[in-house]
């Protein structure tokens, strides 16, 4: 619908204004660029996955990657060809949903689109919290930089659990939240804990995000602050607005936080009481 790509328009413009004001690109990233002077390892194809949404920040190529502001919304005039197929896509995606998989590539736990911007654009235009996609995985070789440090430790998390939805920028919190839940740092997750954690972990984003739409850190940062002082167990009695005071109560923590400040948390499992960790939830 050229409602729809007006609306998603307008709302490309705005990112493009504010990254502007901050003197910050307001296009999306480009992977090839990104790369450029990087040693990698390898690349390991890594099948259908389903990527968080706002995890996507770019293309691989820098081919089109001015039609869109650096969120993917459209940043062209409602009377190109580009605009047309957008709302050709819109309206596949409101009669029979979008059921093509994208295709990207991942490195440092960012995504890249190769083939899909539109689908991408569209789905994240109506709120998609995830994406599918066939994945292939750039791997830098590992080094004492900080960054690639942390991306290492997630891949053993990753291979333990197959999820993207979370992410940390310290060495040494992965460890940390598979402490927190309850689980042996080589623990492989099941299918049920997998689905109990989620359900957790979109309950706290979703009250985290309702505090502020600019948050100090990440979800996953903020949700291993809080067990500091709560457990998973809490988010299945305390309502919406119970949630919402205890994270304000945790604010200065998170702030903190994110200046620097150090959170410290055992990173040796230890069995928690009967239905207050990751288990009860199931």
């Amino acid at each position: 619908m050229l409602e729809d790509y007006k609306s998603a328009l307008r709302a490309g413009q705005r990112a493009y204004r504010a990254r502007i004001a901050r003197g910050q690109s307001p296009y999306l990233a480009v992977l090839d660029d990104v790369l450029k002077g990087v040693d990698i390892v390898a690349q390991e194809p890594l099948g259908l996955v389903e990527i968080p949404s706002d995890s996507l920040v770019g293309t691989k190529t820098s081919g089109r990657h001015t039609a869109f502001s650096y969120d993917f919304m459209p940043l062209l005039e409602p009377d190109t060809e580009f605009a047309a197929k957008w709302s050709n896509l819109c309206d596949a995606h409101l009669e029979e949903g979008i059921h093509t998989p994208i295709i990207a590539f991942e490195y440092m736990n960012r995504f890249y689109v190769q083939e899909g911007n539109k689908r991408v654009s569209v789905l994240r235009s109506f709120g998609a919290p995830t994406i599918r996609a066939y994945v292939t995985r750039v791997l830098p070789v590992y080094s004492d930089d900080p960054a690639v440090r942390v991306y290492y430790e997630f891949l053993h998390f990753y291979g333990l659990c197959g999820l993207y939805q979370v992410h940390f920028n310290r060495v040494g919190d992965y460890p940390k939240l598979q402490a927190a839940l309850g689980f042996d740092a080589d623990h492989i997750w099941s299918d049920r804990e997998k689905r109990a954690f989620l359900t957790a972990f979109y309950t706290f984003r979703t009250a985290y995000y309702k505090l502020s739409q600019e948050p100090p850190v990440t979800t996953a940062e903020a949700l291993l602050v809080w067990l500091h002082t709560y457990t998973l167990g809490d988010l299945r009695v305390l309502g919406p607005a119970e949630l919402e005071k205890s994270i304000r109560a945790v604010w200065t923590e998170l702030t903190a936080y994110a200046r620097g400040g150090k959170i410290e948390m055992q990173t040796d499992a230890e069995p928690e009481a009967s239905g207050s960790g990751l288990l009860g939830l199931l």
